[in-house]
């Protein structure tokens, strides 16, 4: 039987009220919040999963949307457990109303669903993917408010999992899509997840997840829709924005008095920035300090802060090891590869070849959540990435703020590796010395000549700029050590990157030959997917310690839902004004 807290309260604060719901993951109590006097709901975990709560809390704040049940604060109640203080919504799951009422009709459906689509398009704008959409995360008020609820999924890297064969599935079998039994969650699995939600709130039941369906009795309007959600292929799906517009058409008049379902913003442009990457490591701060007060830390922990220092000064090659990384095969230090932000080993054994990769980042200025297991060791937090396809991702959050991203990553053509494994080994010897004190200053300072010696940011002005009138020309947002630069539109989805690279000199395999002012450039349309267009543009060349030339270069991007020639005419133009702001 449950512990019965009726009563108590927690952190000086929250009395707890009565129990309102509970699971395998942990159980939800109504509170009183006697400084602001109001009803919230609490949850807590009642297994070992505090790490999880936090990751649960971190990402559900960053929401603030009607559609999604705010998450208020995420407090200690003394004895090393986590609670998620939630915003209260008087209501029952979609569950519970198909269980009272066992179908709706279609427009009711489509009226919530269009409320949980609209709250899906702003999880995915932030590049987050819920993960478990069913009817027991998507609460209804009386008057058919629809809010969506849970995330102790989302990210799908830490949640309870299913087993399938060998592969770990995270979520609720019957509302998964086909993909997730395979690999990682997509956007585009939120979507299936949600056509199997409908489906079953007017039909009675899930649909077989063979395919093999039954033809739709019930669904009316909603049908060529929900078969559109529960295609098979994730990219023959309509997204959340789509969805959200034609389940409002399907549902017609009902509910219009709902002051529910607001049109949410244009989603963010598919990768993450260096900036939001910074930025994730906020909330893994708070599960860090969770876990420190709840694991005793090594002697480490009285040791020197590990920080970076003047960002310039800091050698990111004082963090790797070569000898580390030998027992994975032959390796090599190269000190000028990519952005002056960072160092890598290159390793290779046959067939296979990686790039483990050191980069420094700024400190946060975001609150997004960063994926992967949290914990910390001395004075250094560090979060684990689950590995991806072709990567597997560690980040070191340091005293000072500022952040150490160690990557394993595939090189071109590679056999299998164990990425995680290279990874870790280089985390374990970054940790070490990061711990021993202050990241140690670059041996030999930049050549007068360098690129790292200028100031990204200052090489595009407003002039420029005025060629992408939605751009907020006003607000650059530096990368570390001003060597990279954004611009982005508050309205639209449009931005500007502009980055250092040092690397091979350029040729026609970088793509089409261009002439940017007086240096040799080369474009390359639809890089970064097919809304973007990418320029490189030469400036210097000189030996490199390794051997063979290394160029500096001049990457900039531009972004936007212009079509391709635009974009790229937009390119050349920013890189040429950039070119002309270059000395020699």
């Amino acid at each position: 039987m449950a512990e019965d807290m009726t009563g108590q309260l927690i952190s000086d604060r929250y009395e707890l009220v009565r129990r309102i719901g509970a699971g395998g993951m942990g159980e939800v109590w109504q509170g009183w919040d006697r400084v602001l006097k109001r009803v919230v709901a609490m949850k807590r975990s009642t297994g070992t999963e505090a790490r999880q709560l936090g990751d649960e809390a971190c990402i559900g704040a960053g929401f603030q949307h009607n559609n999604i049940v705010s998450v208020y604060d995420l407090i200690d109640d003394g004895l090393g457990s986590p609670w998620i203080v939630m915003e209260h919504v008087p209501s029952c799951t979609l569950s519970e109303l198909l269980r009272k009422h066992r179908t709706l009709p279609p427009d009711r459906a489509a009226h919530i669903g269009a409320q949980i689509a609209a709250a899906l398009q702003e999880v995915h704008a932030r590049e987050v993917v819920h993960g478990d959409i069913t009817p027991n995360n998507v609460l209804v008020t009386e008057n058919d408010a629809a809010k969506l609820t849970d995330f102790g999924v989302a990210r799908s890297k830490w949640n309870a999992i299913t087993l399938t064969g060998n592969h770990k599935v995270r979520g609720t079998p019957p509302y998964m899509a086909p993909e997730v039994r395979s690999a990682p969650a997509v956007p585009a699995s939120d979507v299936y997840s949600l056509g199997v939600t409908l489906y079953a709130a007017v039909e009675g039941a899930v649909p077989s997840p063979e395919g093999d369906r039954k033809p739709l009795r019930n669904a009316g309007d909603l049908a060529p829709l929900l078969t559109a959600m529960l295609e098979t292929e994730p990219d023959d799906r309509p997204d959340a924005a789509n969805v959200r517009r034609m389940l409002r058409t399907i549902a017609g008049n009902y509910g219009r008095t709902s002051t529910f379902d607001p049109v949410p913003p244009k989603p963010a442009r598919r990768h993450v920035s260096a900036a939001t990457i910074a930025g994730l490591a906020v909330c893994a701060l708070v599960i860090l300090g969770f876990m420190s007060a709840s694991h005793a830390t090594s002697p480490a922990a009285q040791s020197p802060r590990a920080v970076l220092g003047e960002p310039r000064g800091a050698d990111p090659c004082s963090l790797l090891d070569r000898a580390v990384l030998s027992r994975f095969g032959d390796t090599e230090l190269d000190t000028a590869y990519g952005n002056f932000d960072r160092c890598d080993v290159l390793v290779q054994n046959g067939s296979m070849r990686v790039d483990l990769e050191v980069q420094f980042q700024n400190p946060p200025t975001s609150a997004d959540p960063l994926t992967g297991g949290a914990q910390k060791i001395g004075a250094v937090g560090i979060v684990r990435g689950v590995r991806e396809s072709e990567e597997c991702r560690r980040t070191l959050v340091l005293a000072d703020g500022n952040l150490v991203v160690v990557v394993g990553r595939l090189g071109r053509d590679s056999g299998p590796a164990d990425l995680c494994a290279m990874a870790d080994a280089a985390t374990d010897q970054a940790v070490d010395r990061l711990n021993a004190g202050p990241v140690a200053r670059r041996p030999q300072p930049f050549d007068d000549r360098s690129l790292a010696k200028l100031t990204s940011c200052d090489l595009l002005d407003a002039r420029a700029l005025a060629r992408l009138p939605e751009v907020d020309a006003a607000h650059s947002q530096p990368g570390f050590g001003d060597w990279q630069c954004r611009w982005d539109s508050p309205s639209a989805n449009t931005s500007v990157d502009l980055r250092f690279d040092r690397n091979q000199p350029l040729s026609a395999n970088d793509g089409t030959p261009v002439q940017v002012g007086s240096r040799p450039g080369y474009l390359s349309p639809g890089e970064d997917g097919p809304n973007s267009c990418a320029i490189r543009v030469s400036y210097r060349t000189y030996g490199s310690p390794q051997g063979p030339p290394t160029a500096e270069l001049l990457l900039l991007e531009v972004t936007g839902d212009k079509v391709r020639n635009q974009l790229c005419g937009t390119a050349t133009d920013l890189a040429t004004a950039v070119a002309a702001k270059l000395p020699g």
